[in-house]
């Protein structure tokens, strides 16, 4: 069985590939290609794959004219958009509810969960789409602001139930020590996923 990473590389600004013959890579073989995406600003990336094919969710888009104000203001998302109940795009301004970064991907029910972090304003939101390509409607949030400024995860099933992985400062009380956490998702009849107060799960 061969196991197949996709890497960001933050000072390249882009997407690899290391292929070898196991996650620990055993024999030390490893095979790197050329950078997938060079164009875009790729941080906090998620590869996934649906129906045999492989998608890659980055992060912040493409730069902009905005100075740099260390809240990502100077990126534009152009390659995939949440879009709002009434079906109009999320722009960056809407703090609560925009996507910022950490996407992660999942399926079920027939239905694609685009997850993500809010940034600034600490929540982790999601929409859904018909497609994993989207369009991605906005739907709410899933998991309430941690201790500590922002918070990545991912989401998996195992054992009949899904699960929550997200990370806080409780325990070492910096930000630069992050804590992993994981807890049970719900989901009510018609898919959405119930909020989890991480202060209290």
């Amino acid at each position: 069985m061969k196991w197949t990473a996709y890497c960001v590389l933050l000072g390249a600004l882009s997407w690899t590939i290391v292929r070898a013959d196991g996650p620990t890579a055993p024999n030390g073989r490893h095979y790197l290609s050329q950078p997938l995406v060079t164009s875009i600003y790729t941080a906090d990336p998620s590869a996934h794959v649906f129906n045999g094919k492989i998608y890659v969710y980055p992060s912040h888009d493409v730069p902009t004219d905005i100075p740099d104000d260390d809240l990502g203001s100077e990126y534009a998302m152009h390659d995939y958009r949440v879009l709002k109940m009434d079906r109009k795009p999320l722009l960056g301004g809407d703090h609560d509810r925009r996507f910022f970064e950490a996407s992660w991907m999942f399926q079920r029910n027939g239905l694609y969960y685009f997850t993500y972090s809010t940034g600034d304003t600490h929540f982790l939101a999601y929409a859904t789409g018909r497609t994993p390509k989207g369009p991605f409607q906005y739907k709410g949030h899933f998991l309430l602001p941690v201790q500590g400024w922002t918070t990545h995860h991912s989401i998996m099933e195992w054992g009949g139930k899904w699960w929550l992985f997200y990370a806080d400062t409780q325990l070492s009380k910096k930000n630069h020590l992050r804590n992993v956490k994981v807890t049970e998702l719900h989901f009510d009849a018609d898919g959405s996923i119930r909020t989890v107060d991480p202060f209290t799960s």
